[in-house]
């Protein structure tokens, strides 16, 4: 029940069967320039929406954290700690992480200073010290780098 948690074998580990009648996965992103433009929060939404709406579903959508998704034409809940709480929540949270960390292990293959195969872009001191050396690539927010920069003084962009 939701607000108790849940245990599954199969959502704490990377290989086994999925008990399930049917599974439906439909994956959206927002670009770099898009979460500059409106921020984090509203393109995650916005990507969900874009997702959900694919998956051409009926019923409530259950959201991780304390956001509903706005422009959707159905039922929305904000279930805070959803990852723990709701094995739906917890396998689509595994998979949109597991396709970024993915994602950003190829990029580390082209922009190997960030240290993105081991941080996924998150600002450790490898990825502040990739970006004091090298400047921010392209696929760097300049919402995040353009605090960066204030902060340390650094400017300019790096190439692959």
């Amino acid at each position: 029940a939701e607000g108790q948690g849940f245990e599954s074998p199969y959502l704490h580990q990377s290989e086994g069967p999925v008990r399930t009648d049917r599974a439906f996965v439909v994956v959206a992103a927002g670009s770099r320039a898009l979460v500059d433009r409106i921020n984090v929060r509203a393109a995650t939404l916005d990507a969900m929406r874009r997702a959900v709406t694919r998956l051409g579903i009926d019923g409530t959508v259950l959201v991780d954290g304390r956001d509903i998704i706005p422009g959707l034409d159905l039922p929305c809940r904000a279930v805070i700690g959803g990852d723990r709480l709701v094995p739906q929540i917890a396998a689509a949270s595994i998979v949109a992480k597991t396709l970024r960390d993915a994602l950003m292990r190829r990029l580390a293959g082209r922009y190997p200073d960030y240290g993105w195969a081991s941080n996924v872009g998150y600002g450790t001191r490898t990825h502040l010290a990739g970006l004091a050396h090298r400047g921010r690539s392209p696929h760097h927010r300049l919402s995040f780098t353009r605090a960066y920069d204030l902060r340390t003084g650094s400017t300019g962009r790096a190439e692959p």
